[in-house]
């Protein structure tokens, strides 16, 4: 089990692991940079994201490298996305999350690559849509 990144909640998760005597089956690196990413990502059996914030790019680029991702129910689903049978929202609360998490473990591994309509949301083509929109609005201030 990986629980990446840093905040207010590392050091408690990190007690709670050697009380309950997992911290051998646990790693905690730390803030993952930008770099490693990808890498973390493309190896992930289960990405939980429970974010309440406007747009978090992280679960999409999880779900475009083929792992399975619990989402909170609190952030907006785009319409390609619902029913898409390797993402769970779930409400963010331990009990239905710990239970998503059992439930999606144990399914068997049923891993997919990158499907056509996930390809928007992989994070050189979300920026690159955006660089694209900058270069049109530039173009319309410098025409005469």
């Amino acid at each position: 089990y990986v629980i990446g990144g840093t905040g207010p909640e590392e050091q408690h998760l990190r007690s709670l692991a050697q009380e309950l005597g997992i911290a051998d089956r646990i790693r905690f690196p730390g803030h993952i940079s930008e770099r490693e990413l990808p890498d973390y990502l493309a190896a992930t059996d289960l990405f939980v994201s429970l974010d309440v914030a406007d747009f978090d790019i992280s679960p999409y680029e999880a779900l475009a490298l083929g792992a399975a991702v619990i989402w909170a129910t609190e952030m907006d689903l785009e319409e390609p996305l619902h029913g898409y049978p390797r993402l769970f929202p779930v409400e963010p609360e331990p009990g239905p999350v710990a239970a998503a998490m059992a439930s999606v473990l144990d399914q068997p591994d049923g891993r997919i690559r990158l499907p056509d309509r996930l390809r928007r949301y992989t994070w050189e083509n979300y920026f690159g849509r955006k660089l694209e929109e900058l270069r049109q609005v530039v173009a319309e201030l410098r025409a005469p």
